[in-house]
């Protein structure tokens, strides 16, 4: 198992760090994944194990707001149709909602 989180240093390109983290797939099935930005979105393209986006970056790469746990939960459901076995949004104050058992309240 390997935990790959936080910012990239600056000056790694996008389109490199995504291949980097396709190779270390490819060594360690069990990748939890934790960044923003477009770090997020280029790590993943690799499809890790497990990822940890906040509401505002389940956001940021679905392209538009996601108001309700209806729409975080099939944002979620799309992660997990790219490859990712485990899908864990927080949702600040509100807690945790995970994604290969999310809850849809209401």
């Amino acid at each position: 198992m390997v935990c790959v989180s936080g910012s990239l240093p600056r000056g790694i390109d996008l389109d490199d760090f995504t291949d980097w983290m396709k190779q270390l797939r490819n060594q360690c099935m069990c990748i939890i994944f934790d960044s923003s930005r477009e770090a997020l979105i280029a790590g993943l393209k690799a499809s890790p194990w497990l990822v940890k986006p906040n509401r505002h970056e389940l956001e940021s790469w679905i392209g538009h707001p996601l108001p309700t746990y209806q729409e975080i939960a099939k944002a979620a459901q799309q992660l997990r149709a790219q490859g990712i076995a485990h899908v864990v949004i927080s949702l600040g104050e509100e807690g945790v909602q995970c994604g290969s058992t999310l809850p849809v309240p209401g």
